[in-house]
């Protein structure tokens, strides 16, 4: 019985998937964007644009 899709067939095709992917990212043409802050003190909201200098 012959094989539907060859193997290199797949692997260059699963290649191409995650290029595309990863070429295309999370990018946004919107001005703001969300971030997530880790920090040793309990920072207020407040204070972290502060401190972010946005």
């Amino acid at each position: 019985m012959k094989k539907i899709f060859h193997p290199v067939s797949v692997i260059a095709a699963a290649i191409a998937v995650c290029a595309l992917f990863v070429s295309s990212g999370c990018t946004t043409s919107l001005p703001e964007g969300f971030a997530i802050y880790l920090t040793e003190e309990n920072i207020s909201p407040s204070q972290m644009e502060s401190l972010t200098g946005c």
